[in-house]
Protein backbone atom coordinates (compact mmCIF):
# COMPACT_ATOMS: atom_id res chain seq x y z
CA UNK A 1 0.00 0.00 0.00
CA UNK A 2 2.94 2.06 0.54
CA UNK A 3 4.21 2.11 -2.26
CA UNK A 4 0.73 2.07 -4.22
CA UNK A 5 0.33 5.22 -2.11
CA UNK A 6 3.49 6.49 -3.47
CA UNK A 7 2.87 5.62 -7.26
CA UNK A 8 -0.42 7.73 -6.89
CA UNK A 9 0.61 10.91 -5.77
CA UNK A 10 3.17 11.42 -8.57
CA UNK A 11 2.34 13.13 -11.87
CA UNK A 12 2.35 11.69 -14.93
CA UNK A 13 3.16 14.09 -18.24
CA UNK A 14 -0.39 14.08 -21.08
CA UNK A 15 -0.13 14.07 -24.57
CA UNK A 16 -0.70 17.63 -24.19
CA UNK A 17 1.99 17.88 -21.85
CA UNK A 18 -0.16 18.96 -18.84
CA UNK A 19 0.84 16.75 -15.86
CA UNK A 20 -2.00 15.52 -14.09
CA UNK A 21 -2.41 12.67 -11.11
CA UNK A 22 -1.52 9.08 -11.88
CA UNK A 23 -4.93 7.29 -11.92
CA UNK A 24 -5.03 3.95 -10.26
CA UNK A 25 -4.72 1.89 -13.28
CA UNK A 26 -1.31 3.51 -14.06
CA UNK A 27 -1.00 2.86 -9.85
CA UNK A 28 -1.58 -0.78 -11.23
CA UNK A 29 0.79 -0.73 -14.08
CA UNK A 30 3.80 0.76 -12.48
CA UNK A 31 3.71 -1.37 -9.37
CA UNK A 32 3.18 -4.48 -11.51
CA UNK A 33 6.09 -4.16 -13.50
CA UNK A 34 8.46 -2.76 -10.40
CA UNK A 35 7.02 -6.26 -8.94
CA UNK A 36 7.60 -8.48 -12.01
CA UNK A 37 11.37 -6.85 -12.59
CA UNK A 38 11.78 -7.29 -8.38
CA UNK A 39 11.21 -11.31 -9.28
CA UNK A 40 7.70 -11.15 -7.53
CA UNK A 41 5.19 -13.77 -8.31
CA UNK A 42 2.80 -13.86 -10.92
CA UNK A 43 -0.39 -12.55 -9.36
CA UNK A 44 -2.53 -15.59 -10.82
CA UNK A 45 0.25 -18.24 -9.36
CA UNK A 46 -2.34 -20.06 -7.01
CA UNK A 47 0.61 -20.48 -4.54
CA UNK A 48 3.24 -18.82 -1.87
CA UNK A 49 2.83 -15.10 -1.39
CA UNK A 50 -0.12 -14.59 -3.62
CA UNK A 51 -2.57 -17.07 -1.83
CA UNK A 52 -1.70 -14.82 1.74
CA UNK A 53 -1.91 -12.11 0.18
CA UNK A 54 -5.59 -13.05 -1.50
CA UNK A 55 -6.21 -14.07 2.49
CA UNK A 56 -7.18 -10.06 3.01
CA UNK A 57 -9.02 -9.56 -0.36
CA UNK A 58 -11.27 -12.50 1.03
CA UNK A 59 -11.21 -10.67 4.66
CA UNK A 60 -12.47 -7.35 3.09
CA UNK A 61 -15.04 -9.02 0.64
CA UNK A 62 -16.15 -12.37 1.35
CA UNK A 63 -15.64 -13.25 4.96
CA UNK A 64 -19.17 -11.00 5.73
CA UNK A 65 -20.95 -14.07 4.26
CA UNK A 66 -18.56 -17.16 4.08
CA UNK A 67 -17.33 -16.69 7.72
CA UNK A 68 -14.02 -15.25 8.78
CA UNK A 69 -12.33 -18.80 8.16
CA UNK A 70 -14.34 -19.60 4.95
CA UNK A 71 -16.81 -22.05 6.20
CA UNK A 72 -19.87 -20.42 5.11
CA UNK A 73 -23.29 -19.28 6.65
CA UNK A 74 -26.07 -21.45 5.31
CA UNK A 75 -28.66 -18.94 6.86
CA UNK A 76 -26.81 -16.70 4.29
CA UNK A 77 -26.76 -19.65 1.51
CA UNK A 78 -23.12 -19.03 1.71
CA UNK A 79 -21.32 -22.23 1.12
CA UNK A 80 -17.80 -23.65 2.97
CA UNK A 81 -15.24 -22.98 0.87
CA UNK A 82 -13.25 -25.30 2.78
CA UNK A 83 -14.34 -28.50 2.30
CA UNK A 84 -14.25 -30.97 -1.18
CA UNK A 85 -17.75 -29.68 -2.30
CA UNK A 86 -17.69 -27.06 -4.83
CA UNK A 87 -21.13 -26.57 -6.84
CA UNK A 88 -19.41 -24.96 -9.84
CA UNK A 89 -15.99 -26.12 -9.71
CA UNK A 90 -12.51 -25.11 -7.15
CA UNK A 91 -10.11 -25.10 -10.25
CA UNK A 92 -9.06 -20.91 -10.93
CA UNK A 93 -10.95 -20.79 -14.05
CA UNK A 94 -14.22 -21.80 -12.14
CA UNK A 95 -13.36 -19.90 -9.24
CA UNK A 96 -12.55 -16.77 -11.76
CA UNK A 97 -15.97 -16.73 -13.45
CA UNK A 98 -17.75 -17.54 -9.68
CA UNK A 99 -16.22 -14.37 -8.31
CA UNK A 100 -16.30 -11.80 -11.29
CA UNK A 101 -19.98 -13.21 -11.93
CA UNK A 102 -21.83 -14.30 -9.22
CA UNK A 103 -23.79 -17.47 -8.76
CA UNK A 104 -27.45 -17.46 -9.35
CA UNK A 105 -28.27 -14.25 -7.87
CA UNK A 106 -27.09 -15.83 -4.45
CA UNK A 107 -23.40 -14.72 -4.96
CA UNK A 108 -22.97 -10.85 -5.83
CA UNK A 109 -20.89 -10.59 -8.96
CA UNK A 110 -17.43 -8.92 -7.78
CA UNK A 111 -16.07 -8.09 -11.23
CA UNK A 112 -17.77 -4.24 -10.61
CA UNK A 113 -15.77 -4.26 -7.30
CA UNK A 114 -12.38 -5.67 -7.06
CA UNK A 115 -9.81 -4.92 -9.98
CA UNK A 116 -8.21 -7.89 -12.29
CA UNK A 117 -5.31 -8.27 -9.56
CA UNK A 118 -7.65 -8.40 -6.51
CA UNK A 119 -9.91 -11.23 -8.62
CA UNK A 120 -6.76 -13.08 -9.04
CA UNK A 121 -5.28 -12.89 -5.73
CA UNK A 122 -8.39 -13.88 -4.53
CA UNK A 123 -8.61 -17.08 -6.58
CA UNK A 124 -5.34 -17.97 -5.59
CA UNK A 125 -6.39 -18.19 -1.60
CA UNK A 126 -9.23 -20.36 -2.36
CA UNK A 127 -7.26 -22.63 -4.90
CA UNK A 128 -4.89 -23.10 -2.72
Amino acid sequence: RDVAAYVQSLSFATAAGAATPASESEVVAVVSDASRAAGAANPADVSGGNATAGAAVFAQNCAACHGPDATGNPLLGAPNLTDPIWLYGNDPASLTRTISEGRNGHMPAFAPRLDDTQIRLLTAFLAR
